[in-house]
């Protein structure tokens, strides 16, 4: 029975691509992180235009079907609304919730950045104190 042997994969070169700057790094964070909030705030503000549109087409759609007459039929449109209402307010406030999630986020990331940046030219001065 022969044996085979088995196949080495060659070694990776060292890559010759520098890394960026670290003050490089956390302004191009940070200008992304700007960017996805704005991109974020405007999908939020489409969404909160569907729950009008939304609760406007229902209204429509109630004031064919149901006419604003009294009795029974009037307490029936009136429900229907309010829940038409009620959805399309907690939809709004899941998202309000949301942004306020990702806000705080961003914020806690961009400040640790920060905290990392100071921390690494704290290091990079003290070096330089050391070598002189």
């Amino acid at each position: 029975m022969a044996q085979t042997t088995p196949k080495r994969t060659p070694a990776k070169k060292p890559s010759t691509t520098a890394r960026p700057a670290a003050s490089r790094r956390t302004t191009t964070v940070i200008d992304r992180t700007v960017e996805v909030s704005d991109e974020v705030l405007k999908s939020v503000e489409a969404g909160e235009r569907a729950a009008i549109d939304a609760v406007r087409k229902i209204v429509d759609t109630v004031d064919r079907t149901l006419p604003p007459y009294g009795g029974k039929r009037a307490t029936k449109r009136y429900e229907i609304l309010d829940s038409a209402i009620n959805r399309a307010d907690r939809l709004v406030d899941a998202q309000h919730d949301l942004m306020r999630k990702l806000i705080d986020s961003t914020a806690k990331t961009a400040g640790r950045r920060e905290v990392e940046k100071a921390d690494a030219e704290k290091v990079e001065r003290e070096k330089a104190q050391v070598a002189t």
